[in-house]
């Protein structure tokens, strides 16, 4: 789209435009599909809120059936319930931009009738979806 710049033909994102990089640093990055792939089919998930500062968080434990090891991902990005807090969905940009169109990229999502994470590409770019960064390997 026109309107939307100019293509590059680019798949992933170059550290420069990687806000985990740019923001965190060099040993950080927005996680890959293969990286959202492995915490879809290697952790089990359920959810738990907490409480920041006398403030409620909303989000999801994910238990690695491996090692025993967490990751606590806050609820962001979607809600779909009239009764506040019912029905979250979580979604989380990934490193790399869509096939469908340039203006597309790729997400981790989360919702509770799936029960655990995938995978999806594809929605706007412009949408103000979260980072949730993971380390390099």
């Amino acid at each position: 789209h026109k309107e939307n710049g100019k293509p590059d033909g680019k798949d992933k994102l170059e550290n420069s435009d990687d806000a985990a990089y740019v923001n965190w640093g060099h040993n950080w990055c927005m996680p890959t599909q293969e990286q959202v792939e492995e915490l879809g089919k290697l952790c089990e998930f359920w959810r738990k809120d907490v409480y920041v500062n006398g403030k409620q968080v909303i989000g999801y434990i994910g238990e690695s059936k491996l090692n025993g090891n967490r990751i606590y991902i806050p609820a962001a990005g979607w809600e779909y319930s009239d009764t506040p807090n019912a029905h979250m969905w979580l979604w989380y940009w990934t490193a790399e931009l869509s096939a469908e169109a340039d203006y597309y990229a790729k997400y981790m999502l989360y919702n509770e009738e799936l029960g655990g994470i995938s995978y999806w590409d594809g929605t706007s770019r412009w949408q103000g979806l979260p980072v949730r960064a993971v380390v390099k390997k």
